[in-house]
C-alpha cells in the first residue's frame, strides 16, 4: 500500500544554531556538564513553530528506536512558564531524566541537573510526530538544540490524503514539509511522504496523478479495509471527495460523477471510520465532505437541517447551502491558537480586506506577521467560500467538544453565527471539521491566514486535539 521508498526513507530534518549538530549516530558529545538545553521545536519544514510538544532527554535513549509516539489522543500532565503563561504537554514515555513543554513560539528551557551528562539525544512528540536532535554542548553554558520534526520514517505522522475537487490539504502539508512545493506552492506529485488516495472527478490535480496512477489508489481501498486505515495516524478528506468513486477504471482515474449527487456510504465503510477512530485515528474533514463525519459520528455536530436527535444522521449533502462570495470576521475562542499565530515566528500572506481569497486574490506573500496575522486579538478573516459550502448548526451538548472558529456567515442569504472549525474527541480518537478550507481559488504560495489554522490544527489532531482545559 504505502510506497516502498516512503517507508524506508529516514529523513529527519534538523535545524542548527549553536551548539547543536545532525544526527551522527552516537558520535555526539553529549551534555557536557550542561544544566540547561534550550532551542527551538519546528514542524518538518525547519521553520514553522510547534507550540505544546514535549521536549525531553531520556538516559537510556541514544537511538531513535526509542521514541514512542502516541497513537490515541495524549493527555497533558507536564507544565511549563511561557511569556504568553503557563502552557501544558503530553508525558513522555521512557525513563525521562528531564521535560519541558515548547511554548507557543516552538521554544524551550530544559533542566539537565538529573540527566547523565553523557546523554547525548534530545527528542519531542507532539501525538504523533516527534523528531530527535544531538546533543553536541561543546560550551557547557550555552548548549542550544534546535529540533525538526521528522517528515518520514518512524517518528513522522503517517498520513493519509483523500483527493476532493475543491480542495488540496496536502499543498498545506508540503508546504510544512511532508513533500516539495513547486513555485506556485503546490505539491510536487512523487515527493510527498503520505499516501495519496483519490476520491473525486477529474480536477486539474488528478490529472497531475495520471502519470504516477500505479501509485495511487482509489478512496475505497482506504475506507473498504479497517487494517489499512489503521496503517494511518491521521487521515485527511478533502472538499468535494466522492465517496461514490469505484476502483480505477483502465488504471486512469477518470470516473463520470455528479458532485451534486452522492450514494449512501456501505455499512462497511461506516463501521471501518467509526473504528478507526474509536481505535485512536485522528480523522480531518473539510467542508462538502463533512458526510464521512456526520453519517459515522452524529454525536459530534448538528449540521444544517439535522434532526435534533444526536444519535441520528441527516440526510445526505442537506448541509451545502452556504453562501458564496462571502467572508467573515471569525473569532478564534483557543488562546493557544492565538498565541502561536500571533508569534513573530508566523507570518501570513496579506488580504485585500475589501474582499477576500475569491473575490480578489491581490497578495503579497507573507506580507503579515505576529499579530498582523489577525484584525485584532482574537478575529481572523476566513474567505473563499465556495458556493454550497457545508454549514454547521450548533455543537451537540457533550464532553470533548470544542469550536476552534466561529463567525458571522449567510447561509441560504440568512446570516447567522455558526462553527466554522470544531473538534471532539471521540473514544481514544480525534475527529477535525472545518466548513472552509484552504484558500483554493488564490495563489497557494505562502500561508493564508485560514491556511495557518489549518496547519496549527495538523499538529492539535496529532496530540490532544482539543484545548486543555
Amino acid at each position: 500500500m504505502k510506497k516502498i521508498a516512503q517507508i524506508l526513507s529516514v529523513c529527519f530534518l534538523v535545524a542548527f544554531a549553536a551548539c547543536s549538530s545532525s544526527s551522527s549516530g552516537g558520535s555526539a558529545s553529549g551534555l557536557n556538564g550542561a544544566t540547561e538545553v534550550r532551542g527551538t521545536v519546528y514542524a518538518p519544514n525547519g521553520t514553522d513553530p510547534i507550540s505544546g510538544a514535549v521536549v525531553y532527554i531520556d538516559d537510556t535513549a541514544s537511538s531513535i528506536s526509542k521514541v514512542t509516539k502516541n497513537k490515541g489522543v495524549v493527555t497533558r500532565t507536564i507544565t511549563a512558564t511561557c511569556d504568553e503563561g503557563e502552557v501544558t504537554c503530553e508525558d513522555p514515555s521512557g525513563t525521562v531524566c528531564g521535560s519541558t513543554c515548547t511554548c507557543a513560539d516552538g521554544t524551550y528551557v530544559l533542566g539537565t541537573t538529573d540527566c547523565d551528562t553523557s546523554a547525548t539525544t534530545i527528542t519531542f512528540c507532539k501525538g504523533a510526530q516527534c523528531g530527535t536532535a544531538d546533543l553536541d554542548c561543546d560550551d557547557p553554558d550555552n548548549c542550544v538544540a534546535n529540533i525538526s520534526g521528522a517528515s518520514s520514517g518512524a517518528n513522522a505522522i503517517s498520513i493519509a490524503v483523500v483527493t476532493g475537487a475543491y480542495d488540496q490539504i496536502e499543498n498545506v502539508l508540503a508546504k510544512l514539509g511532508y513533500g516539495d512545493v513547486d513555485e506556485a506552492g503546490s505539491l510536487v506529485v512523487g515527493t510527498e511522504t503520505f499516501d495519496i488516495y483519490t476520491c473525486g472527478g477529474l480536477t486539474d490535480y488528478e490529472i497531475s496523478l495520471l502519470d504516477n496512477a500505479d501509485d495511487y489508489q482509489t478512496c475505497n481501498t482506504l475506507f473498504d479495509s479497517a487494517d489499512v486505515m489503521d496503517d494511518y495516524d491521521i487521515i485527511f478528506i478533502n472538499c468535494g471527495a466522492d465517496q461514490s468513486l469505484d476502483a480505477a477504471v483502465s488504471g486512469s482515474l477518470i470516473k463520470a460523477h455528479s458532485h451534486a449527487v452522492s450514494r449512501d456510504f456501505t455499512e462497511t465503510q461506516v463501521d471501518n471510520i467509526q473504528a478507526y477512530v474509536n481505535n485512536g485515528g485522528r480523522l480531518y474533514v473539510t467542508d462538502r465532505s463533512y458526510d464521512f463525519i456526520e453519517q459515522s459520528f452524529p454525536n459530534f455536530m448538528k449540521f444544517k437541517d439535522d434532526p435534533d436527535d444526536a444519535a441520528t444522521p441527516g440526510n445526505y449533502n442537506e448541509a451545502w447551502d452556504g453562501d458564496d462570495g462571502i467572508v467573515s470576521n471569525a473569532t478564534i475562542n483557543d488562546p493557544g491558537l492565538i498565541s502561536w499565530i500571533t508569534s513573530s515566528a508566523i507570518t501570513t500572506n496579506t488580504i485585500d480586506f475589501d474582499d477576500a481569497p475569491g473575490n480578489s486574490c491581490d497578495t503579497t506573500v507573507n506580507g503579515n506577521s505576529g499579530s498582523d496575522n489577525l484584525l485584532s486579538e482574537d478575529t481572523i478573516r476566513i474567505g473563499d467560500f465556495l458556493a454550497g459550502w457545508a454549514a454547521m448548526d450548533t455543537v451537540h451538548d457533550g464532553e470533548d467538544t470544542f469550536v476552534w472558529i466561529e463567525g458571522n456567515v449567510s447561509v441560504g442569504s440568512v446570516e447567522s453565527e455558526r462553527p466554522l472549525t470544531a473538534s471532539k474527541v471521540e473514544g481514544d480518537g480525534c475527529i477535525i471539521y472545518s466548513s472552509y478550507h484552504t484558500a483554493e481559488t488564490c495563489p497557494t504560495t505562502g500561508f493564508w491566514p485560514q491556511e495557518r489554522v489549518l496547519q496549527y490544527l495538523v499538529f492539535e489532531a496529532a496530540g490532544s486535539c482539543v484545548p486543555a482545559d
